[in-house]
């Protein structure tokens, strides 16, 4: 296979005066507040990412099964259909890396390649609340992923992440109460070389308990202690 840019890793051949001061600290703090609601997500009504494979989560959904061998190329894997056509490839034998606990479900998962493409579309029955997958660049650098959430056509919630292709896997996954998914688009915004997602779950939860973005509740944090006053790299600019 060729790529542009970096390696891959499928296998088929990877401030001064205190007013200033306080007023930079007051900025910062609601910049960080504004961040832990948004970062990551794009939410509408009744939609919940869950950031990490909880308990919950994973009791209350249904692991898609891929069995074929290595470098099975389909479009349909049991009620779900996939456009373009993905490979079966497993990690680390014919995908070089992947993520692990607590990011992901495990470290050696089965995975679906999308080849050249950098948009994959699947489709599931109606009926399920719960839908999530793991996802990697193909390319061994950090790349810009999306996933959006549809009922039908209508969009019910996104989820994006700037995610590693050396082994930094993460989950996108959501669930709502109100509506179902039927379908999700994923897209690399500035990948070549596709991309691979793995442990696809999808179900109808009764109730999943989010744990909150690691990356959010940093931002939350150096927003407290901006506002505290410690402003030494500031003071240093």
């Amino acid at each position: 296979m060729t790529t542009t840019g970096g390696s891959n890793k499928a296998n088929c051949g990877r401030v001064s005066g205190m007013g200033g001061e306080m007023r930079k600290s007051i900025l910062i703090f609601a910049a960080a507040l504004f961040a832990l609601g948004t970062a990551g997500t794009t939410a509408r009504a009744d939609f919940v990412v869950i950031f990490q494979p909880n308990p919950v989560y994973l009791s209350q959904t249904t692991k898609l099964a891929i069995t074929d061998p290595d470098f099975t190329v389909t479009s349909m894997i049991g009620p779900i259909g996939f456009s373009p056509a993905v490979t079966e490839l497993t990690v680390p034998t014919s995908w070089a890396t992947w993520g692990c606990p607590p990011q992901t479900e495990d470290c050696t998962p089965r995975v679906l390649w999308t080849g050249s493409s950098e948009t994959l579309t699947f489709t599931l029955p109606s009926g399920n609340q719960a839908l999530g997958f793991e996802a990697e660049p193909n390319i061994f650098e950090v790349e810009h992923i999306v996933a959006d959430f549809y009922d039908g056509a209508s969009l019910v919630g996104s989820v994006n992440y700037d995610i590693n292709g050396i082994a930094g896997a993460l989950l996108m996954a959501a669930d709502t109460h109100t509506n179902q998914f039927t379908s999700v688009t994923i897209t690399d915004t500035n990948g070549s070389g596709g991309f691979a997602i793995g442990d696809i779950r999808y179900g109808t939860p009764q109730s999943i308990t989010s744990t909150p973005e690691p990356a959010s509740m940093l931002l939350l944090g150096s927003g407290l202690l901006s506002l505290a006053g410690l402003r030494k790299r500031l003071q240093k600019s």
